[in-house]
């Protein structure tokens, strides 16, 4: 059985302004759950990109690593899809328009400098 095959994501929308939090729990014999995985915006909000939570800020507590790149690629997916299913709900038309641009926005790579501290 795959981890992330089991995997429930609830997203936690705020004003249009805040970055949404997913709330993911990796359904195993007990439940783990990933607190805090944010979306966040880059500083020209053309982009939004997905991390997990630091494991140090978080003191070790509640977080999971995911060693191979396809299985977080799918990951992700599954977290931006949820995200954008929430986020047509909740936020205006125009806004909307906005954060689904951003996430079919495609960067070569993040530049660190514009992660938002």
């Amino acid at each position: 059985m795959r981890i992330l095959g089991t995997i429930k994501i609830k997203i936690k929308l705020r004003n249009f302004d805040e970055n949404p939090l997913a709330i993911v729990t990796l359904n195993l014999n007990e439940e783990i759950e990933i607190r805090f995985c944010p979306i966040l915006w880059t500083k020209d909000r053309k982009s939004l990109f997905f991390t997990m939570p630091s494991l140090k800020a978080f003191r070790y507590q509640n977080c999971a690593v995911i060693l191979d790149d396809n299985e977080y690629k799918s990951f992700q997916a599954k977290v931006i899809q949820e995200f954008l299913k929430k986020a047509e709900e909740h936020y205006y038309p125009d806004e909307f328009k906005l954060i689904k641009d951003a996430v079919e926005h495609k960067e070569e790579e993040i530049n660190i400098d514009e992660i938002p501290l």
